[in-house]
């Protein structure tokens, strides 16, 4: 089985979407200080890195992500498709569709934006 790593790792600062805000991270508790493990605190805004916008982002009455089962998100036939979009270019439809094979369960676009980080 072929498994790709689609998220990015976590640090300080990282550009967002929008450019507002950015990941905090918080040093909580921590060894060195005498307590019994480095914890920390995380916060980022929904709408970063590799994500799944559920209904709810965009309706008020929609779906949200805890509203779908866990064998929801599991897929047997996952494609990927990568799309070259230029800075502010939106993704619309194209060629990428009449590659989409059948049977596909999720489609995931790799638009390559990770390397302008």
């Amino acid at each position: 089985m072929k498994y790709r790593f689609l998220s990015h790792i976590l640090a300080s600062p990282l550009p967002t979407y929008g450019g507002q805000g950015s990941v905090m991270i918080e040093p909580v508790k921590s060894i060195q200080g005498g307590d019994s493990a480095n914890v920390f605190r995380i916060t980022i805004e929904n709408h970063w890195g590799t994500h799944v916008d559920a209904p709810y982002h965009f309706f008020d009455d929609g779906k949200k992500i805890a509203d779908y089962l866990p064998e929801f998100w599991i897929f047997k036939s996952p494609m990927t498709i990568k799309v070259d979009l230029k800075p502010s270019e939106v993704l619309s439809s194209g060629d990428w569709l009449n590659a989409i094979t059948p049977g596909t369960d999720i489609l995931l676009f790799q638009s390559g934006w990770g390397n302008r980080r």
